[in-house]
């Protein structure tokens, strides 16, 4: 992904929120380096107007916080120009997300902004600390 991106560059998941720019790229550094069984699989891209393209895509793996395995169905939207991505927002529902991921807690809990905050809150610390532990992102706190 992160050949495809601007160089400033917007992104926006129920789990990270906002990111911008080297967080995006630490992000994904980040989760595939921790990856051990990731597959992704693109199902479906439009080509929209104005330079944008809707797509969905699939993603496998087992959720290192507890073992659990997870298929998460992503709806994509990215805005190019120049043939790079300057925006790219994802949309899933976190609700089954944490169910998958996190077992009970996440089927009692998951459709609480309370469990939708701790994941979200517990992703971002976890890139800041991966942003602060690797020497090509040095940053002090996240953008929001």
């Amino acid at each position: 992904m992160n050949q495809h991106y601007a160089k400033e560059v917007e992104f926006y998941d129920p789990a990270f929120r906002l990111l911008k720019n080297d967080e995006v790229r630490a992000m994904w550094h980040m989760l595939c380096a921790a990856a051990r069984d990731l597959s992704i699989e693109c199902t479906s891209a439009t080509i929209m107007e104005n330079g944008k393209v809707n797509a969905t895509w699939e993603a496998h793996y087992t959720f290192s916080g507890t073992g659990r395995r997870v298929h998460n169905v992503i709806n994509a939207e990215f805005t190019f120009i120049e043939d790079k991505i300057i925006q790219h927002h994802d949309h899933f529902d976190m609700s089954k997300w944490t169910r998958m991921a996190l077992g009970t807690p996440g089927v009692l809990l998951g459709w609480t902004s309370w469990m939708k905050n701790k994941v979200s809150g517990k992703a971002r610390n976890n890139l800041l600390k991966f942003m602060r532990e690797n020497p090509d992102y040095q940053v002090q706190s996240l953008s929001y």
